[in-house]
C-alpha cells in the first residue's frame, strides 16, 4: 500500500468519525428537545391539577359572614393569607404525595405560600409553589393589592432543575 492509499484511507477514517460524532450530537439535541417537551406536558397537568385543588375550597374562611353582611371587609386580610388557622399548618414543607393540602386546607388563600414536591409518572422532582392575593382593576389591568376584594388570584409555578429551570407560571381569577 502506498502513502497516497495510506492518506485516503485516513481521511476517510476521520470523516466517518467526525459523520458519527455529528450523528450523535443530533440524536442528543433531538432527545433533549423530546424531554423538555414532555416535562412541560407534566408541569402543566401537575400546575393545573393543584389550581383545581384550590379552587375548589371555600373562597374565603369568613364566606358564611359575608352572605349575612355582605361587604368585602368580613373576608380575610392579605396579611393573615396562609394555613394559619388551628389543623391547617402541617410539616414538613415542601409537601410530597399524597398531599397533605387536600385534607388540611379548608379555603382558597391557605394556599399562600405552599410548596410541594411532585413526581410525574415518567419524571421526578417538580417543585410547584403557590401564591394567593387580592386583585382589583386599575386602568384596564388586573393587579395585585392589599386590600380586601371580592376578587382572588392564584399564581402556580412549576419548576423542574434539569427540563425547566426558570420555570412556567398558570394563574387563575376567582370571585366570590
Amino acid at each position: 500500500m502506498g502513502l497516497g492509499q495510506t492518506m485516503l484511507t485516513a481521511g476517510l477514517l476521520v470523516l466517518m468519525i467526525m459523520i458519527t460524532i455529528s450523528a450523535n450530537r443530533m440524536l442528543m439535541d433531538s432527545s433533549m428537545t423530546a424531554y423538555e417537551a414532555e416535562s412541560i406536558n407534566i408541569a402543566a397537568d401537575i400546575a393545573n391539577s393543584l389550581v383545581m385543588e384550590a379552587t375548589r375550597k371555600k373562597f374565603d374562611e369568613n364566606q358564611a359572614a359575608y352572605l349575612t353582611n355582605p361587604n368585602v371587609s368580613v373576608f380575610t386580610s392579605a396579611s393573615n393569607f396562609g394555613p394559619i388557622e388551628s389543623g391547617e399548618a402541617f410539616s414538613p414543607i415542601p409537601d410530597v404525595a399524597p398531599f397533605k393540602s387536600r385534607t388540611y386546607f379548608d379555603d382558597l388563600d391557605d394556599y399562600h405560600g405552599y410548596e410541594r414536591i411532585v413526581d410525574g409518572q415518567s419524571m421526578k422532582g417538580f417543585k410547584v409553589t403557590a401564591q394567593v392575593s387580592y386583585v382589583t382593576l386599575s386602568s384596564q389591568q388586573i393587579v395585585n393589592t392589599t386590600s380586601k376584594t371580592a376578587l382572588k388570584r392564584i399564581d402556580v409555578r412549576v419548576e423542574h432543575a434539569t427540563y425547566i429551570p426558570n420555570g412556567f407560571t398558570i394563574t387563575r381569577i376567582l370571585t366570590y
